[in-house]
């Protein structure tokens, strides 16, 4: 993501100093370091780790899109990608208000919460080998007829 200079440099002066202090601690620094070593990011990988960070504290990533850009912009696959983003969000943590407060973003319990499936699963029968497709529709309607009747009761 290119972003003008100037942009960057306004954002970075209107942040709330909570933000500011955390983008510009050396622990965080050494924290994204040790990520990169732990995970065998090269050091192109780790440098746009720290700036993927940078851009979730400036407000032009969300925390949420963290995990899809450590695959496609720092090229990172499979669960290495879901361990990185997971500490790098033990890492802003601590901001984590500040920063929904600052840019309104709705906290990630609530977006997960509405995204998750309304009903939950529940075991249900395989039918005999050679039960014909008509046989199970009917099977199955009879299974809905008596939930949805139970659930009068």
């Amino acid at each position: 993501m290119d972003i003008n200079p100037e942009i960057l440099e306004k954002r970075y002066e209107s942040l709330p100093g909570a933000i500011k202090q955390l983008m510009d601690s050396t622990e965080v620094a050494t924290k994204i370091s040790s990520i990169g070593d732990k995970y065998g990011l090269s050091e192109e990988q780790t440098e746009e780790v720290a700036n993927q960070m940078s851009l979730i504290m400036l407000g032009f990533v969300q925390p949420k899109e963290l995990l899809n850009n450590l695959r496609t912009e720092v090229r990172v696959l499979g669960s290495s990608s879901a361990d990185i983003d997971q500490e790098l969000k033990e890492i802003i943590a601590p901001i984590k208000e500040v920063l929904e407060k600052t840019y309104g973003w709705a906290p990630e319990e609530i977006a997960n919460k509405e995204m998750a499936p309304k009903e939950t699963l529940t075991k249900i029968e395989v039918p005999p080998a050679g039960t014909s497709i008509a046989e199970m529709a009917k099977l199955f309607a009879a299974e809905e007829i008596a939930k949805r009747k139970q659930a009068i009761k």
